[in-house]
């Protein structure tokens, strides 16, 4: 098992000294046209960020004062032990893959569905998980003639269903378009829940900021332990895409992985903490916490600065990225999308007139990636 530390304190990513402090506050560059339909998607996504903002804010942050609350909002059990380098490219030994035949979701009529699952071979010093947390998992749907151009697919906060990220990722898509297609899921969502009555994904956020940034480096171990998999399995070209939480953890992933071909990032978010600023209530109880205890927006970044998109170079070059994101999305909004556009020399962004929750124009969507991946190369 390798273990990592989370707890050391280091002098903040150049990312956070250069983000302006109201952030979360400026101007989009992106016009937004007068449209009801991306009106009404964006009431929804108002309407479903009061109500997580509303239960994160009761279950996310120790109450105050006296509590840990202090020390993690000034960096001290937030910021990683060691370099990037030892945080996210320890050793990985290979574990025992166990591969097998399931019952096929919906629209799943062809080739082969598996399930694919090993022990996760993160291990965190000081943190404890779960033995569910500890199975990775993920779906496996190929072709079985032969290896393929395989993409990762990474699902959001709360959704780790095949038949939801049909919907949001177009996995039957991107497998009528001849390539093989695994859906991995995020530590602490789906069956790595800790009990069935849980909210699936509900611990990757609950147990307050440590164990968020934990749950992110082990969604990184998990996945590059997966592309060890596809490898074995004799697949040689790989890429990678998600939703939300899913888009930020793909957007990480362009960093920190050269075996990707590409990363297509949907709705992603570039800084969680700016982003939780935008969501009332939550927002209410992070500005208390910042002048009970007289920290400012670069602290607060600093608690789970280390893993943004933003905190290290892409490992691709703009040809090889693409951004999807809403018109009217306000839960991850425009300007998370921008910023990541700036950060990866101005790399495609697509813009579709839709918002987080319910995305529009679906197949024009579908058909900027069917071109994306043809330019790149990637589709047999």
């Amino acid at each position: 098992m390798t273990s990592v530390a989370l707890n050391e304190t280091h002098a903040h990513p150049p990312w956070i000294l250069e983000l302006p402090e109201d952030f979360y506050r400026q101007p989009q560059k992106v016009q937004v046209p007068f449209d009801p339909g991306t009106i009404l998607t964006a009431t929804l996504d108002l309407a479903i960020r009061t109500g997580l903002s509303a239960w994160m804010a009761g279950i996310s942050f120790p109450s105050y004062p006296g509590s840990s609350l202090a020390e993690t909002l000034r960096g001290e059990h937030a910021s990683h032990g060691g370099t990037d380098e030892e945080v996210f490219h320890q050793p990985r030994p290979m574990p025992e893959f166990e591969v097998t035949e399931v019952a096929r979701p919906k629209g799943v009529v062809d080739g082969i569905f598996e399930q694919v699952q090993w022990p996760s071979v993160y291990n965190a010093i000081n943190h404890q998980s779960h033995d569910n947390n500890d199975a990775a998992v993920a779906w496996y749907w190929r072709h079985g003639d032969k290896p393929r151009p395989t993409i990762v697919l990474v699902h959001g906060f709360l959704a780790p269903w095949w038949e939801v990220n049909e919907f949001y990722l177009g996995s039957r898509f991107l497998y009528e378009l001849g390539c093989d297609v695994i859906l991995k899921t995020l530590p602490h969502h789906g069956p790595r829940s800790r009990r069935a009555k849980n909210v699936s994904g509900m611990d990757f956020i609950s147990r307050g900021i440590d164990a968020l940034n934990h749950a992110v480096v082990q969604s990184t171990y998990d996945i590059r332990t997966l592309l060890d998999f596809l490898q074995r399995q004799g697949v040689e070209h790989m890429g990678i895409t998600g939703v939300s939480l899913g888009g930020y953890t793909t957007a990480l992933m362009a960093g920190l992985d050269k075996r990707f071909e590409f990363a297509i990032p949907l709705v992603p978010l570039v800084s969680l903490p700016d982003a939780m600023m935008e969501w009332k209530p939550l927002d209410t109880i992070i500005k208390t916490a910042m002048r009970w205890y007289n920290v400012g927006m670069q602290e607060i970044r600093a608690t789970t600065g280390f893993h943004s998109p933003l905190a290290r170079p892409v490992l691709l070059p703009p040809e090889r990225l693409m951004i999807i994101g809403g018109l009217g999305d306000k839960l991850a909004t425009p300007r998370h999308s921008e910023t990541l556009q700036q950060h990866w020399g101005n790399c495609a962004l697509h813009w579709h007139a839709g918002a987080h929750a319910i995305p529009r124009q679906q197949q024009q969507t579908n058909q900027v990636k069917q071109a994306f991946l043809e330019s790149i190369g990637f589709l047999p």
